[in-house]
């Protein structure tokens, strides 16, 4: 009992690391809305069934998929013109 125990408590903090590992990821690749290659912003080019979000600069060097929420909180409220 103690085992699995033990192993259950493990498992949820490798996916809870796996999970703040893939955010901190998503950021590092959005870059504040910014393109890392032109320095130009990035736009919203698409939307996928599942609610990811695609973005691109005007140049189109530089793809970024964003599925957290967090990582474009900000950059989506501007975008939509939404106050919270």
């Amino acid at each position: 009992m103690i085992m699995f125990l033990v192993c259950l408590v493990a498992g949820i903090g490798l996916l809870t690391l796996g999970a703040l590992l893939a955010i901190h990821w998503e950021k590092k690749d959005f870059n504040k809305g910014i393109c890392s290659c032109c320095q130009s912003p990035l736009y919203l080019f698409d939307i996928d069934s599942q609610g990811g979000r695609l973005y691109t600069c005007k140049n189109h060097c530089l793809l970024v998929s964003v599925s957290y929420d967090s990582v474009d909180k900000d950059f989506m409220q501007e975008f939509m013109g939404e106050d919270e």
